[in-house]
């Protein structure tokens, strides 16, 4: 008789047209995928695939048999439902990447008040600036800050933000303060070098049209802490997304600038991203979810009755 596990992996493979997601998918390694569908193609006296280092497709008696394999599978999805009730509650390591900069500010401490109410689920958290490959790095989870890639993953916008561009009250009293993008081409800028377009290239628009600053500076780095403490410090003018810098504009140590222009793609998003499942498992539901209404009302974002920073 076909294991129905093994049919279920052949469904996985055979959809995903990928080893490495079918792997991801059923917690396997690619190994022992492989064999699993070797094992299947043994069984069945046939070749269910065709396989080279870049494609993946299936023989006719793949498609035939991919027909009956999906039905089981919809059986064995419908039997999984009929218990589900019985583990909803989140369990398990939760394996996540967050940007450097959002990783400490806010998702360390959102991360201890989830664990505090999930006892069951372990939190494995990676916090870099390095874009990392959920699928094949083994990773449940991820925080994505900006527009997205296309991809295949889920994603599930958790807050909006800004990008702020802003200085120390003592580089502006010493270096003047730019009225026009243009004149930003006079002073020291910091410069983000994981930025999505040119780092040195900063678009702005205002109601009549786009204006390009082509910006230098002294300091140039691929994290936004160290730009935003040289900022504080005087040495030059900062873009930054507005919850990295809204503590040092609360406290007046960080200015705003340019106030009549907006950095074109400057109204960005944070998300959580996922691989797609076929049942999305409770540890990842419940941890989204939690953040999703932490962050709905973002604490970076300035109130109506609170008074933020001038703008120069």
């Amino acid at each position: 008789m076909i294991d129905p596990q093994a049919a279920l992996i052949f469904v996985r493979v055979a959809e995903a047209k990928s080893f490495t997601v079918a792997a991801h998918q059923s917690g396997l390694s690619k190994g022992s995928i492989s064999k699993i569908i070797n094992k299947l193609e043994k069984q069945l006296n046939s070749k269910l695939l065709y396989r080279t280092t870049r494609n993946l497709s299936l023989t006719e008696t793949g498609m035939a048999f991919l027909e009956q394999a999906q039905r089981m599978a919809e059986a064995l999805a419908e039997a999984e439902c009929a218990v589900a009730d019985l583990e909803v509650e989140p369990r398990g390591t939760l394996r996540m990447s967050a940007p450097t900069n959002f990783g400490h500010r806010y998702l360390g401490p959102a991360v201890a008040d989830y664990l505090a109410r999930h006892p069951g689920v372990a939190i494995d958290l990676s916090v870099s600036d390095r874009f990392v490959d959920l699928i094949e790095e083994g990773y449940d989870l991820a925080i994505r800050i900006g527009s997205l890639r296309d991809s295949s993953l889920v994603a599930r916008t958790l807050a909006p933000f800004d990008m702020i561009v802003s200085a120390s009250p003592t580089y502006l009293a010493a270096c003047s303060v730019p009225r026009r993008p243009a004149e930003l081409a006079q002073h020291n800028c910091l410069i983000y070098t994981l930025a999505t377009t040119a780092p040195d290239r900063w678009l702005f628009e205002d109601g009549s049209g786009r204006e390009l600053a082509k910006v230098q500076g002294s300091l140039r780095s691929s994290n936004v802490d160290v730009l935003m403490s040289s900022a504080v410090a005087g040495l030059g003018i900062l873009i930054a997304p507005d919850f990295a810098v809204a503590d040092a504009v609360r406290a007046r140590r960080l200015v705003k600038i340019l106030p009549d222009y907006r950095v074109v793609n400057g109204l960005a998003a944070i998300h959580a991203v996922y691989p797609p499942s076929r049942r999305l498992s409770p540890k990842v539901r419940s941890f989204v979810d939690f953040l999703a209404a932490r962050f709905g009302r973002p604490e970076w974002r300035f109130g109506a009755s609170e008074s933020p920073a001038p703008v120069l």
